[in-house]
């Protein structure tokens, strides 16, 4: 939520007054900007997860306000090391970056900017330019509505390659016939069958005699850019 004097914004859920009266909210800290600055909704990570939430939450909605940030003197908010790393690896410069760590998935902050300062927010909209349907924030309902993830589902594969050029992949005639599995490897959320569905896809390539490779990793666990040449170069 941002708010100033006369107005009032919220990112991506309603608080319908009651966050106010959460005893949370009277211990904020508060982190006083001398710049100007760009937001994005939902960028925060759980603990063990900053890798897998930076992949699904913040490099497509990144990738749509690159031109703006290229064309101003806004710096994009950030939280932890990892997400600069990201967001350079696909061309933004670190002095485009400002780093506001927050180190526990509890802790929250108030982000304020000087007199004479702006903070611009980013929002998922329609097409037709009307906002998106809000949630309203419930005890139940930690999250948000999930709407800024849908430029990556349109995004991915102009992130990926910008991603690819900007470290200087060969080209795409050195791409080869893959499949490549993802594998889940964190204690959090694990998958009950992923061993099942590896052992599946092994044997449907060998029954059917197929020249595809599999190709399997753990993300997180290897150099990032290693990771997006093995999937930007398979078929």
């Amino acid at each position: 939520m941002a708010t100033n004097g006369t107005h009032r914004y919220d990112a991506y859920r309603h608080c319908s007054g009651s966050c106010p009266d959460d005893p949370a909210w009277q211990e904020l800290s508060v982190e006083m900007v001398d710049e100007d600055i760009l937001v994005l909704p939902s960028i925060r990570t759980p603990p063990g997860m900053e890798y897998q939430h930076s992949l699904t939450d913040l490099l497509a909605q990144a990738w749509t306000v690159l031109p703006l940030l290229r064309d101003s003197n806004m710096k994009l908010v950030i939280y932890s090391p990892i997400q600069g790393q990201l967001l350079q690896s696909m061309g933004i410069p670190p002095e485009k970056l400002l780093d506001i760590p927050i180190t526990s998935f509890e802790a929250h902050k108030l982000l304020c900017v000087k007199p004479g300062r702006t903070m611009t927010l980013w929002r998922t909209a329609r097409a037709d330019g009307a906002d998106v349907p809000f949630l309203e924030q419930t005890a139940t309902r930690i999250y948000a509505d999930y709407w800024w993830r849908l430029p990556g589902y349109q995004l991915g594969p102009e992130v990926s390659d910008a991603i690819a050029r900007h470290a200087g992949f060969a080209g795409f005639e050195s791409k080869q016939d893959s499949v490549v599995f993802v594998l889940r490897c964190s204690e959090r959320r694990q998958l009950a069958n992923e061993a099942e569905a590896v052992g599946a896809v092994t044997r449907a390539l060998v029954e059917a005699k197929s020249d595809f490779q599999l190709l399997t990793f753990c993300p997180g666990r290897e150099d990032f850019l290693e990771q997006v040449r093995k999937v930007w170069q398979a078929k």
